[in-house]
């Protein structure tokens, strides 16, 4: 599924929720942005798995193939496909199922989104793109 809207809509934090729904990682661009990640999670309290930075992403795996098995979330996967291209991405077409978020501004506001999805509908999607 790819979760898409504007800037500061919600899209982190509903990766963050799936994350610790799901017990998978989340794959991020930089340093700066695992340690964001970790700081979002932390003021909502929730636990997730370590976030992992693209340029780690193959030498973590190594030895841990089952932690990878249920798959993975990507965080802004635009700039993390222009790092493994080192090509601005023009353009992308995806068979995945899109989620579009509200377009409100969340920033600064304390309220948490409820999740979009209810894990019933997330395992729902996961094992239709298992087929």
């Amino acid at each position: 599924m790819i979760l898409g809207g504007k800037r500061y809509c919600g899209k982190t934090t509903e990766l963050i929720k799936l994350s610790n729904q799901l017990n998978i990682h989340i794959v991020v661009l930089n340093y700066r942005r695992k340690d964001l990640l970790k700081y979002m999670a932390k003021k909502i309290n929730i636990k997730i798995p370590e976030p992992i930075v693209i340029k780690n992403l193959f030498e973590y795996q190594t030895g841990r193939q089952n932690e990878f098995e249920k798959g993975i979330l990507i965080d802004d996967v635009e700039d993390v496909l222009s790092y493994l291209f080192k090509s601005p991405i023009i353009a992308m077409s995806s068979s995945q199922m899109l989620i579009e978020m509200p377009t409100h501004d969340i920033r600064g506001k304390n309220h948490i989104p409820e999740l979009i999805l209810s894990s019933e509908e997330i395992r729902n999607v996961l094992n239709y793109y298992k087929k």
